[in-house]
């Protein structure tokens, strides 16, 4: 028992991290015993803390400009779950002498709110309750909140933890029967009238307690309506004519026992009375440590208004319990008893169904375990009568608690695998369905119709112009567009970028079904701002971080959407070929080649894919897709695998390793050491010794290399043995944990196992490297604090003098976005900061503020590299000692790598110099060009030189167009008849512009009545297509754009337009006369 809670005589609350809770827990601490402490447990509910509406709640983070409205004790802990309550309204205290003497002082209760920093629903109650206003004032009124960081004091925790299932609860049954929970208590052969005034009295007072706190005054009588004393009444009513003193005849409320004599466990019945209504059954019921059953009944309740009426039951607001529904698996006998028996659903409102229906598991072997489903009867408008066995629209699924109790073998479907018996540790994984609660108590008919989605679904019915009911087909599009829409922006919001794996292509794939579907109702034009733009609106009253963050969001959308129209560009075009030729062929399928390609080299996604083949009546080849997906990702495992083990089985590593121990690496503080071969590997192979010449893999038991690893590259260096051989060694692996495996050649010499060596590495090149990766921290913060936290690194490579840094952006970054990062850095290399490594508990290093990288394993254990006190990052890597041994960081520029996703690439120390010197040395050769010119004038003169260049280029452009025109005449001359059509095709001279293709075609297709004109020109190695079909070939059945097409694809790109006018191009200039070949056989027919 912490001492500074020792003999505290006063209430201690405590608050859950899930919602704002009417109920308070209590607790006095009477000293270190916990018999003591497990008796000294009470409750009490205060009305006074109720539900606000969260449109109203006040940002009470912010003020005006940046400065926080409030700032309390928190500000000055180092805990980062202590500091995200600093500027909460709430008066926190940390947990202090101070705070319980302050308690003591003014006789007040404590509230003990208890969690930590990775906690979801700690975040959403301080957002939800610890910021509003008027939560705030009561509490600092009425308590000494205290906030206690469990990772920062595991003994709190546990005490917390120890005492927690022992807690009085105050319950609310389905049929509005209040219970109040207590521990077993030896009552004895007592009546209610030998409690008063005895220790049991607790019994009695703490329900009165409940009333009284609810603005009642409650008498306590023997038998019903015998010696009350004073009938009940709400304070502040006022007594109006004809009544007698103390009487209400609006709330009176009479308290009556029911039964004199109690036994252990046995329960005490009141009634509630008040006005013309009555509550039977109040009771005090004796159900034990069930915590789970505690904690939800907590979750489900929302209000209580004795006032008026009881609000509160199990799942359906006002309704009775005969309105729900409980569903088991039908094996599930124990869950059954506790449902009918303790919590009083009637047996006839139980369901069973078996394994395939109320089962849980993964799919996978593991953990599984039965159901216990929750429906809401929505009525017979819904449906037919019979619970959820009979109709699964009319009962609705609100709740589940899945049973985590058994362990799976293999197998396939819902209920094709063994139960191979239980688990050691047994949970329960509950949750409630918040959008299907909030789409009943709203009276709509699914969870797209509530306030919050329906908003986007608005939104998107009026950008398409098609009204939500007019058809299912529509209302599915609208529906997953109002779906995919909310969650992308919420996505973006915590900071994922659309990217090609994880949780970027889960972004990723559900923006592109959206911007799908908004094409399928019509909308052709860019529509992911507004939708975006309407997400927000709706999601942004509960998720300000939401509205504050609204720009960034709305250019990763834009960004994505932009990309996405070009890909679904090409991609379409390139289907509808492969959709006609089928059709032509009169086959149905589509190969998973062509899907493949449309996948692996156009980025065509490959559901949508299967969306458009479905439209168009296809099946696709998706076992063939999959295979050559396989084979591709085979392929690449492959290569990733010839890196670290080359083509050795693992296995041999393994072997080595089990009979000689683990590599020990000292490269963190060492340059050489005396070490021992353990294993030599010639091709994959284990050998016992080796000659010179050999190329050899090396295993010592302890080594200065640094294997490659976290993006730093290995080191090289030679080991010399003792009997004078020299290894040169060029690059380090680890294919297995805690195996080194130096790679390189014996320069002379042989080698054997168990032979001591001399392990010494090439200190300049690990300089080099140290420098570059201290430089890359730097670098990441650095472009953090600018850009903000979503500029999180996803990738670098650490080499000798040079480094690149990868992370998520949605276009190119700016120069005075880099020149501002440059210079940060080098400033602070001026300040020559210490870089130190040390090892703690993830706990510690969550606490300094030490960055991790999503998608990164570590262990319990961590290694944290920090910069001064400026950049810390959890980090294997060799570093400099002090920022200033880097000398200069210069950043070259950024590029793209892929969509969503920048690489900065730098040069760091001596090859930033030599680079800048060289630099140095352009510029005066420049100098030397243009005569007159200072350097700070050259980019004004070169910029004039140019200008006058493009004037020159306008004037060649004129004269070859002229030049173009002029063959107009003999172009017609070379017209050729095909199938009926006058065909005048060419190929012209390089440079003639798309212009000028487009009006010598449509000159050529006017001299003739039923003419087509293709016309091919090579601009800057591109070929360049146009296509003018005249009025009577159209009406034959020709179409520019259909032979555009035919054209393009043989160049190798693509192209459209209209009947009678079409443009196109490529890549491949060398197939022109090819493409004009295919146009003229597309005519034969």
């Amino acid at each position: 028992m912490p001492e500074e809670a020792r003999n505290v005589q006063t209430p201690v609350f405590s608050a859950f991290c899930a919602f704002r809770l009417p109920l308070e827990w209590t607790r006095t601490l009477h000293g270190p015993s916990r018999a003591h402490l497990e008796g000294s447990f009470r409750i009490s509910l205060r009305s006074s803390i109720t539900l606000i509406d969260s449109k109203t709640r006040p940002n009470t983070r912010t003020g005006t400009g940046s400065q926080p409205r409030h700032t309390n004790r928190l500000a000055k802990e180092k805990s980062p779950y202590l500091l995200q309550h600093a500027h909460n309204p709430v008066d926190w205290y940390p947990w202090s002498p101070e705070a319980f003497e302050l308690a003591r002082r003014e006789d007040k209760p404590v509230l003990l709110s208890v969690g930590y920093s990775a906690c979801h629903w700690c975040h959403v109650m301080e957002r939800e309750s610890f910021e509003d206003e008027a939560l705030a004032t009561y509490l600092n009124a009425r308590f000494i909140p205290i906030k206690v960081d469990r990772e920062e004091r595991p003994d709190l925790d546990q005490i917390y933890q120890a005492v927690l299932p022992d807690f009085f609860s105050y319950l609310v049954d389905p049929d509005k029967t209040v219970k109040y929970t207590i521990p077993k208590i030896d009552l004895g052969d007592i009546t209610p009238a030998d409690l008063k005034g005895s220790s049991n009295e607790m019994i009695f007072d703490t329900a009165i307690t409940v009333l009284k706190d609810l603005g009642f005054n409650i008498p306590l009588s023997k038998d019903k309506g015998e010696d009350a004393t004073k009938a009940a009444e709400p304070e502040g009513t006022s007594q109006t004519e004809g009544e007698e003193p103390g009487t209400s005849a609006e709330q009176q409320i009479d308290l009556t026992v029911t039964k004199s004599e109690f036994t252990e466990g046995e329960d005490l019945v009141f009634t509630l009375e008040y006005g013309d209504k009555k509550i039977e059954g109040v009771k005090m019921l004796d159900i034990g440590a069930q915590e789970t059953e505690v904690q939800r009944i907590l979750f489900l309740r929302r209000d209580l208004d004795l006032g008026t009426e009881f609000k509160l039951s199990l799942t359906t607001g006002e309704e009775t319990a005969e309105s729900d529904v409980v569903e088991l698996a039908d094996t599930d006998d124990e869950a059954a008893d506790i449902w009918h028996k303790k919590i009083g659903v009637p047996r006839e409102r139980i369901q069973r169904r078996d394994m395939a229906d109320n089962f849980w598991s993964m799919g996978v072997p593991g953990p599984c375990g039965p159901c216990s489903e929750i429906y809401y009867d929505r009525g017979p408008a819904y449906g037919v009568e019979g619970g959820p066995i009979a109709d699964e629209n009319r009962y609705l699924e609100v709740w589940n608690l899945v049973f985590m109790q058994n362990e799976r073998g293999a197998g396939g479907g819902k209920d094709g695998y063994p139960i191979l018996g239980e688990l050691p540790a047994k949970s329960i994984d509950t949750g409630l369905g918040l959008e299907r609660t909030a789409a009943l108590l709203q009276g709509v008919e699914n969870i797209y119709e509530i306030d919050t989605t329906i908003q986007i679904l608005n939104r998107a019915s009026e950008l398409t112009g098609v009204k939500y009911g007019a058809s299912e087909k529509s209302d599915v599009s609208l529906r997953v567009i109002a779906d995919h829409s909310r969650t992308s922006a919420m996505l973006i919001g915590d900071g994922v970028t659309p990217g090609n794996e994880g949780r970027g292509y889960v972004l990723r794939r559900m923006m592109r079904r959206t911007i799908r579907n908004m094409r399928l109702l019509g909308s052709m034009d860019p529509i992911m701002s507004e939708l975006t733009v309407a997400a927000i609106g709706a999601m942004g009253p509960q998720y300000p971080e939401l509205v504050s963050d609204k720009n960034r969001i709305l250019s990763v959308s834009v960004s994505e959407e932009e990309s996405f129209l070009q890909t679904l560009k090409s991609g379409t075009q390139i289907f509808d070929l492969a959709s006609t030729s089928l059709k032509k062929s009169k086959s149905s399928i589509l190969p998973g080649e062509e899907v493949f390609k449309l996948h692996d080299t156009y980025g065509f996604p490959f559901d949508l894919t299967l969306e458009m083949a479905r439209e168009e009546g296809l099946n696709v080849d998706e076992d063939g897709f999959r295979r050559l997906m396989k084979e591709q990702k085979d392929r690449a495992k492959a290569d990733a695998k010839a890196k670290k083990s080359g083509h050795t089985d693992v296995s041999v590593y393994r072997a080595i390793a089990d009979k000689s121990g683990k590599t020990e690496f000292l490269g963190y503080s060492n340059v050489t050491s005396e070490s021992q071969l353990t294993g030599i590997l010639v091709d994959g192979v284990g050998v016992a010794s080796a000659s010179e010449g050999d190329d050899v893999e090396i295993i010592l038991n302890r080594t200065p290399f640094y294997a490659e690893g976290g993006g730093q590259l290995a080191d090289g260096g030679r080991i010399t043995l003792s009997n004078g051989a020299v290894i040169e060694i060029d690059d380090v692996q680890s294919p297995v944990p805690g195996v080194s495996v130096h790679r390189g050649r014996v320069l002379n010499g042989s080698v054997e196992v168990g032979s001591d060596a001399l392990a010494e590495i090439d200190s300049e090149r690990r300089s080099a490297i140290s420098r570059a990766h201290t430089a890359t921290h730097m670098v990441h913060k650095a472009f953090r604090e600018i850009l903000g936290e979503t500029a999180t690194q996803a990738g670098s490579e650490n080499s000798p003098g040079r480094f690149r840094f990868d992370f998520p952006a949605t276009g190119a970054v700016s120069a005075s976005v880099l020149n501002d990062v440059e210079s940060r850095v080098n400033t602070l290399l001026l300040d020559n900061l210490e870089v130190t490594a040390e090892s703690m508990s993830q706990a510690k290093a969550k606490e300094l503020g030490a960055m991790a990288l999503f998608g990164e394993k570590y262990g319990d254990v961590v290694r944290v590299v920090s910069v001064g006190d400026w950049a810390r990052e959890l980090c294997g890597g060799t570093h400099v000692s002090r920022s200033g041994q880097l000398g200069v960081v210069k950043l070259l520029g950024d590029s793209s790598i892929g969509a969503g996703v920048r690489r900065v690439e730098a040069l760091v120390g001596v090859d930033a110099y030599k680079f800048l010197a060289r630099e140095h040395i352009l510029l005066n050769s420049l100098t030397d060009l243009i005569k007159g010119a200072r350097t700070e004038e050259l980019p004004e003169r070169i910029s004039d030189m140019l200008n006058k260049m493009k004037e020159i280029e306008k004037e060649l452009a004129a004269v070859r167009s002229a030049q173009a025109l002029s063959q107009a005449g003999d172009l017609a001359k070379s017209a050729k008849d095909i199938n009926g059509y006058t065909f005048i095709a060419s190929v012209m001279s390089d440079g003639v512009s798309g212009d000028d293709l487009r009006k010598i075609a449509i000159d050529l297709r006017a001299q003739h009545s039923n003419s087509v004109v293709a016309l091919l020109s090579n601009n800057d190695g591109k070929p360049v297509l146009v296509v003018a079909v005249s009025d009577e070939a159209r009406a034959k059945g020709v179409k520019a754009g259909a032979l555009v097409k035919i054209g393009s694809t043989v160049l190798g790109g693509g192209g459209g337009g209209k009947d009678d006018f079409a443009q196109g191009g490529g890549t491949n200039p060398g197939a022109s006369l090819d493409a004009i070949a295919a146009i003229s056989q597309s005519l034969l027919g």
